[in-house]
């Protein structure tokens, strides 16, 4: 037999891996028959590191075009840069 504790924890994953889905917060609750505001309580840390990547992004992304307007960037300065984006494009990618 499964434990409260033990099926709330595999919910937790389901909805951890449909919200990487792209699934919203109500369809995920209508899935896992649970509360919508369950879902948001246990999704809130991914959406608060969701929302800092996304700013690091755009920083590295003004960097780059900065970068590219400046006639003194040397190569290794995009690459590195780039080499930036890749990464942090790997983690928001990477599963839960």
């Amino acid at each position: 037999m499964i434990t409260s504790t033990k099926q709330s924890q595999e919910k937790q994953k389901e909805a951890q891996r449909l919200f990487n889905q792209g699934l919203n917060n109500k369809e995920i609750a209508s899935k896992l028959e649970v509360q919508e505001k369950t879902v948001g309580v246990w999704l809130k840390h991914l959406k608060e590191r969701f929302i800092k990547m996304q700013k690091i992004e755009k920083q590295l992304l003004q960097k780059i075009e900065d970068y590219l307007s400046n006639k003194e960037t040397t190569p290794k300065d995009l690459r590195d840069l780039f080499a930036s984006l890749h990464i942090l494009k790997a983690h928001q990618l990477k599963k839960v």
